[in-house]
């Protein structure tokens, strides 16, 4: 290796929060001292320190690293040190690729003092094997980390900074929650309001009128730190602004009725911290963990009036099936759409994919049933269904238990297949990955293009890990599930006959009907399938 010689010599220190900030060992004081003793040692000068505090190494987009990146190729610094390698970062990929690659092209001396690393001297046998064993230790402790949440959660403790408002942190015990006898009175009004028919944005103009502070200016007021950005300097109107969002939260909070629920979202990797909402079926619920604002009688009649709310258009029509007609490829509700017919200038009723109405063929295709045959075919379902268990509701557990073993067998099928192809393009990406480092190696892509790409590929590789976990979940989560017939046939059989279609029947009985895009048979005549979800069983009419 072609040695440079060092004039511009700068000291990177890196401290995550997963890192015991405690232990001096980790601390950046500590780094800073056993960088500044090595180099007084040596009689080398450090021109710049750049310092990451709070900074994971599982990714390289961190402030200070950025910054170090464009003054080397700015021409400003041609050594770095490091304490060690795992301050450099814990992607033994990324890690290598820097050690190996932009360094030397650049001309960059590397020293990592704790692992005798010094690029100077040529390249370390050992490198690689510490940078894979700093990502070990990082994927490790993320486990960790996750392991001891679980415990904190399930034990119901409140771990997040900010209470919700109409609660404050005991001081007596940080991690639980006691009502606010100052914000208590907003919640349980918000949710009184709601039972009683006011809707979201009437709420917020009642609020705004009657000058009732909002969460961020009360979290504002109690701290001075939290919606700093939001509310310092700004006119005083917007401590008043309610936004329906807020109203929402509020209403779909559960800590309200003395529940903690968690991992409603998740990490993607803990090499980024892009975050996945999750099925709300996979979240974690602890109930009665702390002391409740709403009654649950209460909690439920808002959120039966909200489910079964007649959303109305302008003459005030109500559309019965509002927020339970969904399409099938983008998942969006469908929206009812009013037209006249070419022929008899009769005023048609159908629905169609939000999506496609609001950006077109570019996001999802023209999805479209006429209202009429909708609730022709919903009808009919449910009446075939109310016939069966009312006149034999023995066979019925037959019917329905053959139905969902079969579409039991089909899911499983597509799971297994979707596991196959994942796994077959992880194996692809992982080929790409090696491929592309070996043209960064020969000069075949530029510096700039392989981390663009590498970047891409890494997302592309968590992406599909977490398809592959997914579906292996659901098949774990499908072997172990109750039958839950006898809980849908008790619900069914509320209903000894049924003369009409409406919001409440609707909702009561079915979770969503997802439509799917029509086609043509061979004889040229449109089709279309409909699935329809029940409550508690799902789809049994495949």
């Amino acid at each position: 290796m072609k040695q440079t010689k060092t004039t511009a010599t700068a000291a990177y220190m890196r401290l995550s929060s997963e890192d015991d900030k405690n232990s001096e060992s980790a601390s950046i004081s500590n780094q800073r001292m056993i960088i500044n003793d090595y180099c007084d040692k040596r009689g080398m000068v450090i021109c710049k320190e750049y310092v990451d505090d709070g900074y994971s190494g599982a990714t390289f987009d961190r402030p200070a690293f950025n910054r170090l990146l464009k003054d080397i190729e700015a021409g400003e610094i041609n050594c770095v040190i490091t304490k060690d390698l795992s301050r450099l970062g814990r992607n033994h990929v990324m890690a290598g690729m820097f050690i190996y690659e932009y360094f030397p092209k650049t001309g960059v001396r590397y020293i990592s003092i704790s692992d005798n690393i010094d690029t100077a001297e040529g390249e370390s046998e050992i490198a690689p094997y510490l940078n894979i064993h700093n990502e070990l230790m990082v994927r490790e402790t993320s486990r960790k980390v996750k392991a001891a949440m679980l415990v904190k959660y399930k034990n119901g403790d409140y771990v997040s900074t900010v209470a919700p408002i109409g609660y404050i942190k005991d001081p007596d015990d940080h991690c639980h929650l006691i009502p606010d006898p100052e914000t208590a009175g907003i919640v349980k009004r918000i949710f009184d309001m709601t039972a009683h028919g006011v809707g979201k944005s009437k709420i917020c103009k009642i609020f705004e009128e009657e000058r009732v502070p909002t969460p961020g200016w009360i979290y504002y007021q109690r701290s001075g730190k939290s919606f700093a950005n939001a509310y310092m300097d700004a006119p005083e109107e917007k401590r008043y602004q309610w936004s329906v969002h807020a109203v929402a939260a509020i209403l779909n909070n559960e800590a309200y009725i003395g529940n903690s629920v968690h991992y409603k979202q998740v990490k993607v990797s803990f090499r980024t911290k892009a975050t996945k909402r999750k099925p709300e079926e996979n979240w974690l619920r602890v109930e009665n963990t702390h002391e409740p604002i709403i009654e649950k009688e209460l909690w439920d009649a808002v959120h039966k009036n909200r489910d079964t709310k007649q959303f109305q258009n302008k003459s005030g029509e109500e559309n019965i099936f509002a927020g339970l007609v969904k399409c099938t490829d983008c998942g969006r509700s469908m929206c009812l759409k009013h037209s006249k017919s070419k022929e008899n200038s009769k005023e048609k009723k159908s629905f169609e994919c939000t999506t496609y109405k609001h950006y077109g063929k570019t996001r999802c295709s023209m999805h479209f049933i006429s209202y009429s045959e909708l609730y022709a075919l919903i009808f009919d379902n449910l009446q075939n269904w109310i016939r069966i268990v009312n006149a034999d509701k023995d066979k019925i557990y037959e019917i329905v238990s053959d139905r969902k073993n079969q579409a039991g067998k089909s899911e499983l099928k597509q799971l297994e297949t979707e596991i196959k192809n994942a796994e077959k393009r992880l194996a692809d990406k992982n080929r790409h990955i090696l491929k592309l480092f070996e043209d960064r190696n020969n000069g075949v892509i530029s510096e700039k293009n392989y981390l663009m790409m590498i970047k891409s590929y890494e997302a592309e590789q968590t992406s599909l890990e977490n398809v592959v976990n997914e579906c292996k979940a659901k098949i774990a989560e499908a072997e172990t599930k109750e039958d839950n017939t006898k809980a849908w046939i008790e619900l069914i059989s509320k209903y000894r006959e049924l003369n009409e279609l409406n919001k409440s029947v609707l909702n009561e009985l079915i979770e969503k009907i997802v439509i799917h895009a029509p086609e043509k048979n061979n004889n040229g005549k449109r089709t279309q399938k409909v699935d329809i979800y029940y409550r508690i069983i799902g789809n049994i009419d495949r």
